[in-house]
């Protein structure tokens, strides 16, 4: 059975989810998923499909995590911008 067929969700806790590394994780998968980017560039975007089918596609990944400073993961993302 290929993990398209059994459509799941895989969670990813991430100590320090306000940094910068972890906030432009979560923005790129957020920005996939609404279909603004493609998978170019992506550690397995070069994967033959078979193998690809076998894997939690990015789409189903969900982010959760905390860190040290309050700011919301959004205000974050922010002050890494500006």
């Amino acid at each position: 059975m290929s993990v398209k067929e059994n459509s799941r969700h895989i969670g990813v806790a991430i100590v320090g989810v306000g940094g910068a590394v972890a906030t432009t994780a979560i923005a790129g998968i957020a920005l996939l998923r609404e279909g603004e980017i493609g998978t170019e560039g992506l550690p397995l975007a070069k994967l033959e499909p078979a193998l690809r089918e076998m894997l939690i596609p990015y789409e189903s990944l969900v982010f959760g995590g905390w860190d040290l400073n309050a700011a919301s993961l959004a205000e974050a993302a922010v002050a890494i911008v500006f």
